[in-house]
């Protein structure tokens, strides 16, 4: 039998995965018999031991993330893999979309904030002001960025009072944000000087060992800003004197970056500043930076342990790293103790070996009189902050039963065929045993194939041999330039018989390879030399062979070229033609040397100049045509107006693409009026003269310059001949506008068009918006009245008269008097009597207007109604998605509040890949599907997607229908009905309440409960009173509260 033995671990390369694709994680191990996996997610088992190699994640979703590792186990023991970290990309929307507006004293620095967002992993942040070309704004020495995205913004002036906002963009989806804006209002004394101060201050780091970079802020303010100095010390010592690798990214050493950290860079870091001139104290910042290195093992276990059983055995766990690493012992990926950093986290599933198994001070692990049990695979795993490392070792058990002889010794005297299945052989030892004693063969390790010099080419894979025999099964570890153990995981693997085999070889591999072959008997070494080869250009040239002897002489000649990537082309140009087309561009070249290979074909790239200094780093983006090697020059046409480009070509040869040339001059093609219209253009009517519309800029690659403004044109529907009305709006980031002086209850067309330095763009369809009704203003013609009155009884004059009023205000008081009149004239009136009309449903309000839109959220204010003919009570509020009735929601308000902010709202747009589902029941299973629509109907519905089942809530409604009745003098028998939304719709309840006190009166009422918490009582009580008994009498009530689960039911 062979123990686990990885050779592959989970990788950690594209750890990081999108939502909704699936991840595959693999591991593999050799051993005998074939191990079976078990994989982990931070540690809790993510089901069985099985013999699939892969374990996949489909449909990838944020709780997903975490760390993974495998468990290898045979009939040996079990051992865990490395951890692979798996992180799940999303990025959400920024939560808060709400201009706001900041002050600040001229000549102090202003600190604008970045915007919370969700996004994994962090998103990468450039900053845009309403002014500038595509909105980028430069780091230089007026604006500084902070680590945590803030836009700082030194020594502010008038001149910086605009509107401000984050771009988002999560690279590994490709997702853009754009932040709300941020208005920056400056006030006070422009020519006050003010005293440096460090506004961003280094913060305390800890940095693993290695770490490519490591950057320190130190962002000061002062005024004069051209005047400020910042100077960098570490441990009092000015940088430059200190002896370790950095860099300063800018000429003002805001920024100060540590490269490959070690141990050397740990120490206090001061920053500095002051003004050159002086005249102002000096002011410091500090900053204290660890370096934490992982762990190390400083010895290996062996790969095979001997105990003698009932004995005492000690495996090592020597180990280093900063800080000190914790180490965990484990006995076939059981836990067994810890010591450090995790000794104090509780654990129930620990073996202990009943005591017998015990951590020294030197973190080695100690077994007390060795048990056959404690044979396995014990594994010690060391971590701290810095990262993880582990050895492990097959521990056996002799026992006082079995004897080992050398095979000197040993003299074969027969072998039975029917044994030889179960290698079971009889030697003459020349020693006397007991007939119940084994006799075990000890040989020491054979070197069958020793390493061999080896040399290959670059880029081939390398095997060294190192087979051995011996018993038992020698094992095998290998050394590189007689120090460094090979960890054997990637390129560098072990092979089943003891070879190393190197993958891909690079130079780097060059060196000496020792291996080791070693058993309880003895070991066995060897060594050879590795050289990875590559032909250089150095090399090509002509060789000749001289043969010559007695007979003659020969000679022969032969040529090497070396094929290698072709040369970078020289000589690009870019020109902007004057074509009908502004926006060609012919770009020109002269090819370099073809790396003694055909060239196939020519690769164009151009990359977008977004500042006035060309960033090299940019990415660059290859165009899609093809270019044969004979042509010279290339005529592009698909390029954007008002666009920087710069552009360079690469050779491709049979070897592979060359490297690029240097990039051409800056070329900028012209503004040309906008080819889109902005999007996004609705509109409604705000009052019986005016209507409100609204928008979003048009798409960048519409825009073809730097938007000045917008025109919006309108005219009645149906007047097609008549002329446009046109109003200019001339702030570029101006998004809505009050059309007023419109015509009462029409229908208008309205288009709207952006405009820049060369004219007035598309206009966008027409939108059909229709003014609100309004006020009659012109009195009713040809009025005529009637007088009427109401003649008294002729029968009887005297009998009690009555009339009916209309016409009045409704829940009005009014006071009625009553008077008699005859033909010569009135009689005196009646004293009044006060009287009040009935409430009626109140008028419709009024100054209906909505605010703050944005995709997803609207907010609705409105004034009173001028007559609410009653006691106002409160609003309803109800919405919908357009011609969708299925949708409608109602929010109930209170009088005195007439604005509220709708959220939630569904997304509509065509490119949304998600919609809030609102309005469901509490504790239910949907299935949802979703339907398409465009203006020629809808699409069938989607496949259904997985039941789900919405969380539970307190119950909303009391059972109804509470009967009771009485079964005998002790028992009360209660039902009840609670609406379910399932199928049947009600469900009826039944439950005896027993051991009650006999002919008493009890007084019931019935509520549901959840784990969320208690619904409403049912209303009104119901009163009961159990059977009389002839005993004795009981005239009180008595108060019982019982919680009953769901036990009896009937429906």
């Amino acid at each position: 039998m062979q123990p686990p033995r990885f050779t592959m671990q989970p990788s950690s390369s594209n750890s990081i995965v999108r939502e909704g694709t699936t991840k595959i994680l693999q591991c593999s191990a050799t051993g005998i018999p074939q191990p079976m996996y078990r994989w982990l997610k931070n540690g809790a088992a993510l089901g069985e031991y099985s013999s699939e190699l892969f374990f996949k994640i489909h449909n990838t979703q944020r709780q997903d993330a975490g760390a993974y590792q495998c468990i290898a186990k045979n009939d040996v023991g079990a051992i865990f893999s490395e951890k692979n970290n798996i992180v799940v990309a999303y990025m959400g929307v920024f939560e808060n979309t709400v201009e706001s507006v900041i002050k600040v004293e001229s000549g102090k620095a202003a600190i604008i904030d970045f915007a919370h967002i969700e996004s994994e992993p962090p998103p990468s942040v450039i900053w845009q002001d309403e002014n500038g070309v595509n909105g980028a704004l430069r780091y230089d020495q007026k604006y500084a960025i902070t680590d945590k995205h803030q836009l700082v913004i030194l020594s502010a002036s008038q001149d910086d009072q605009r509107a401000y906002r984050a771009r988002a963009i999560n690279t590994q989806l490709g997702k853009v944000e754009n932040s709300p804006y941020t208005r920056l209002n400056v006030y006070g004394d422009e020519n006050r000087e003010i005293a440096p101060e460090i506004i961003i201050k280094p913060q305390d780091t800890r940095i693993i060992k290695g770490q490519e970079y490591t950057i320190l802020y130190c962002i000061a303010n002062a005024r004069p800003l051209h005047e400020l100095e910042t100077l960098w010390f570490k441990d009092g010592v000015l940088i430059d004197l200190a002896g370790i690798t950095y860099d300063l990214n800018d000429q003002w050493n805001r920024t100060l970056t540590l490269i490959s950290a070690n141990a050397n860079h740990t120490g206090q870091y001061m920053c500095q500043a002051r003004l050159k001139t002086g005249g102002f104290a000096i002011v410091t910042a500090a900053a204290s930076i660890t370096v934490f290195e992982k762990p190390i093992m400083l010895t290996a276990l062996k790969s095979e342990t001997y105990g003698e059983y009932g004995n005492d055995v000690v495996l090592e766990c020597n180990v280093q790293g900063t800080p000190l690493p914790g180490i965990t012992w484990y006995k076939d990926a059981r836990k067994i103790a810890s010591v450090g950093a995790e000794a104090g986290e509780a654990d129930t599933d620990v073996h202990d070996g009943e005591g017998r198994y015990r951590v020294e001070v030197d973190r080695s692990l100690v077994i007390s009189n060795l048990k056959m049990e404690d044979m396995g695979i014990y594994q010690c795993i060391a971590s701290n902050e810095a990262g993880e490392s582990s050895i492990y070792t097959w521990l056996k058990i002799k026992t006082e039963n079995s004897a080992r002889v050398r095979r000197s010794q040993m003299k074969l005297i027969r072998m039975r065929t029917a044994d030889k299945k179960q290698k079971s052989f009889r030697f003459d030892a020349g020693i006397r045993a007991p007939t119940n004693q084994r006799v075990l063969v000890a040989s020491p390790p054979v070197m069958q194939s020793a390493p061999s010099n080896l040399t290959v080419l670059d880029g081939k894979d390398a095997t060294v041999s190192c087979r051995a025999a011996g018993a038992p099964t020698p094992n095998v570890t290998w050394y590189f330039n007689d120090s460094l153990i090979i960890n054997l995981s990637g390129r560098l693997q072990a092979l089943e018989e003891g070879d190393l085999l190197i993958t891909s070889t690079t130079t780097a591999d060059n060196g000496k390879y020792t291996c080791v072959r070693a058993n309880e008997a003895g070991s066995v070494s060897g060594e050879a030399y590795l050289t990875v080869q590559a032909v250089r250009a150095s090399d090509a040239g002509e060789y000749v062979c001289v043969v010559t002897s007695p007979g003659g002489n020969h000679t022969r000649r032969a040529t090497l070229a070396v094929i290698e990537l072709p040369f970078s082309p020289t000589n690009v140009r870019a020109e902007k033609l004057d074509a009908a087309s502004q926006r060609a561009v012919n770009v020109s070249w002269t090819p370099g040397f073809d790396g003694n290979s055909p060239t196939n074909t020519e690769n164009l790239d151009n990359s977008l100049i977004a500042g006035p200094t060309p960033d090299p780093l940019l990415n660059w983006v290859t165009e899609p045509m093809n270019v044969s090697a004979n042509q010279r020059w290339v005529l592009l046409t698909s390029l954007k107006a008002a666009t920087s480009y710069q552009f360079r070509v690469s050779a491709v040869n049979t070897v592979g693409e060359g490297p690029p040339s240097d990039p051409t001059e800056v070329v900028t093609l012209p503004q040309e009026a906008p080819s889109g219209p902005p999007i996004g253009f609705m509109g409604s009517a705000r009052s019986s003269s005016e209507i409100i519309t609204q928008w979003q800029p048009p798409l960048e690659e519409h825009r073809n310059g730097h938007i000045l403004g917008y025109v919006i044109r309108y005219r009645l529907k149906g007047y097609d001949n008549s002329p446009w009305t046109h109003q200019n709006i001339t702030n570029e980031a101006q998004r809505n506008y009050l059309i007023q002086d419109l015509i009462t209850w029409k229908d208008y067309n309205v288009q709207i068009a952006a405009y820049n330095d060369k004219g007035v763009g598309v206009f966008s369809d027409s939108y059909i918006i229709k003014t609100k009704e309004g006020v009659p203003e012109a009195p009713p013609d040809n009025v005529r009245s009637r007088l009427s009155s109401v003649p008294p009884n002729l029968l009887d004059p005297l009998t009690e008269q009555s009339a009916v009023l209309s016409g009045l205000d409704k829940f009005t008081e009014y006071n009625i008097t009553v008077m008699c009149f005859t033909e010569p004239g009135d009689g005196p009136p009646s004293p009044f009597v006060s009287v009040r009309t009935k409430e009626d449903l109140p008028d419709e309000i009024s100054n209906l207007q909505f605010d703050d839109v944005s995709d997803r959220a609207v907010r609705v204010s409105w004034s009173p109604p001028k007559k609410s003919n009653g006691v106002l009570i409160g609003y309803k509020v109800s919405y919908q998605v357009k011609d969708d009735s299925d949708t409608l929601k109602e929010e109930v308000l209170p009088p005195n509040v007439t604005s509220v902010r709708v959220e939630h709202l569904q997304v509509n747009a065509p490119d949304a890949q998600s919609i809030l589902v609102t309005g469901l029941v509490p504790f239910t299973t949907y299935r949802l599907r979703v339907i398409a629509n465009n203006i020629v109907g809808s699409s069938p519905p989607s496949e259904p997607c997985k039941e789900f089942q919405t969380i539970q809530a307190p119950p909303q409604h009391p059972p109804r229908n509470v009967t009771v009745r009485a079964v005998s003098a002790n028992n009360l028998r209660v039902r009840w009905i609670v609406e379910c939304h399932a199928i049947p719709s009600n469900l009826t309840y039944t439950v005896t309440l027993t051991e009650l006190r006999k002919y008493v009166v009890y007084q019931i009422q019935v509520l549901g409960y959840t784990r969320l918490g208690d619904g409403a009582l049912s209303d009104p009580p119901v009163t009961a009173r159990t059977f009389e008994d002839s005993k004795f009498h009981v005239s009180f009530l008595k108060f019982l509260s019982l919680r009953l689960p769901i036990t009896n039911r009937s429906s």
